[in-house]
Parts: C-alpha cells; sequence; structure tokens
C-alpha cells in the first residue's frame, strides 16, 4: 500500500500533472460531467488521490470519496481540502449501505481478480443505479505497479458484461458503464 502513496505524493495539487491527467482522460471525465445533475449524490469508490472528484466537482451535488489506504484518504484530504467531500475508509469488496445516483473509479478493477471483480460490481449495482469504471487495456503491455490485470476490450465486455463501453485513446483505454433500471 506504501507503493501507492509513494507514487502519487507528489501529484496533488500538481498542475502539470492535472492538465495531462484532463487530457488523457478527457473522454471519461467528460462522461461523467455528462451524467451529473444537481442534487445528485455520487461516490468515486477507490479514490487514491480523489483527482476525479476535483476535475468533475460540482456544488450542487454530495459527494463522498473511499479508499482501502487510511494513508491515500490523507492525500485525498490535502487535494480536495476546499471541497466538501465526505471521506470513508471501506473495503470495496464489501457491502455498504450507503444509496448513490452514480458510483465512479479510475483505475481500480484492474488490480482485482475477475471473481473479486464480480464480488465489487455486484455489491455497487445494489446501491446505485449508474455505474462507471475507467480500466486500462493490453496494449499497454506492462502495468505501472505490477498487479493490474490488463485485458483486452474483448474480455472486460464478455466477462463483466457491462451495459455501455466505450474505446479512447487508440483502445488503450476503456470505460465500463452499467445502467441499473
Amino acid at each position: 500500500m506504501n507503493k501507492w502513496f509513494e507514487f502519487y505524493k507528489n501529484r496533488i495539487n500538481n498542475f502539470s500533472y492535472e492538465e495531462y491527467f484532463k487530457k488523457r482522460y478527457s473522454p471519461y471525465l467528460a462522461y461523467l460531467n455528462d451524467n451529473i445533475r444537481p442534487n445528485m449524490k455520487l461516490g468515486e469508490f477507490g479514490c487514491g488521490t480523489s483527482l476525479v472528484t476535483k476535475l468533475i466537482w460540482n456544488k450542487h451535488c454530495k459527494f463522498t470519496v473511499t479508499d482501502n489506504n487510511l494513508q491515500m484518504l490523507e492525500l485525498t484530504s490535502t487535494n480536495l481540502k476546499n471541497f466538501k467531500v465526505k471521506k470513508c475508509l471501506i473495503d470495496i469488496q464489501k457491502p455498504i449501505k450507503d444509496k448513490f445516483d452514480l458510483i465512479y473509479s479510475h483505475g481500480v478493477l484492474e488490480h482485482f481478480d475477475p471473481n473479486n471483480i464480480d464480488i465489487i460490481i455486484s455489491n455497487q449495482l445494489k446501491i446505485c443505479s449508474h455505474l462507471v469504471h475507467y480500466v486500462p487495456t493490453i496494449k499497454y503491455e506492462k502495468p505501472s505497479f505490477g498487479d493490474e490485470r490488463l485485458w483486452s476490450h474483448k474480455y472486460w465486455l464478455n466477462r463483466f458484461k457491462p451495459t455501455q463501453s466505450i474505446h479512447f485513446n487508440n483502445d488503450y483505454d476503456l470505460i465500463l458503464i452499467w445502467r441499473r433500471k
């Protein structure tokens, strides 16, 4: 867990990293922004530094950010110090009771095995009607932290059955979307 903190600690309130992130992941951020409405309850699960929440911030919504790493939540507190956000230390593989309109994550699912991903998706769909996960694909060839599962688009889609997907950055990146009726 310490490697996450070491990797991200210098990226907090780092303008050049934020600009890189906005450009690199603009389709993901645009999708989220296009689906946010006033008074929504939004949750970033596996928030890391909560850069995504910072970039999609809307003062008319209620945000909750969660992670299973206390050090990362400390970085989140620094990154979001001027934002009203609820922070929670939770294990995303365990059910929670809160309800959300939309749950999102960036770069989380690929750190789990397929059976645990099934559990995460199932648990999250029980508490929200709109679920959005960004994942990298096999085109990256080499994991950043060593434990990522870099699967093909086809594998992600066939195995986890999102209701929609968006490929971007020449198929390096994938947005998985589930909408519960």
